[in-house]
């Protein structure tokens, strides 16, 4: 249903877990293996589960000096959350939270 594909494609955690299904399925069986991905729609651009330190202070850094990017910033710094037990310590995409969905992305009605 419309609900489901709906949070499948919001849900940034999705494509790694069908990316190891299908890595699985290969090992378990080495046949001949066809993927066809086919839709009207490119579909969307999921955020990053996570950042590294450097990766995130570079993207911050660009939009601190683009005006017109301030918005966009404000919304990484709410989405995203230092994780300082992992070392290297790396920003986590928090997950989403009602109507507000940090893997809808900017530019979109769902954020």
């Amino acid at each position: 249903d419309d609900r489901t594909d709906r949070m499948y494609q919001l849900d940034p955690r999705i494509p790694p877990m069908v990316f190891r299904e299908i890595a699985h399925c290969r090992k378990v069986s080495p046949r001949v293996n066809f993927f066809a991905f086919m839709g009207e729609r490119y579909g969307s651009s999921p955020l990053p589960l996570t950042l590294d330190r450097n990766e995130y202070a570079a993207i911050r850094g660009l939009m601190e000096g683009d005006e017109s990017m301030w918005e966009e910033m404000a919304l990484m710094e709410e989405w995203y959350q230092l994780d300082e037990n992992e070392i290297p310590n790396r920003y986590i995409l928090k997950p989403s939270v009602g109507d507000i969905s940090p893997s809808a992305g900017v530019g979109t009605d769902q954020h």
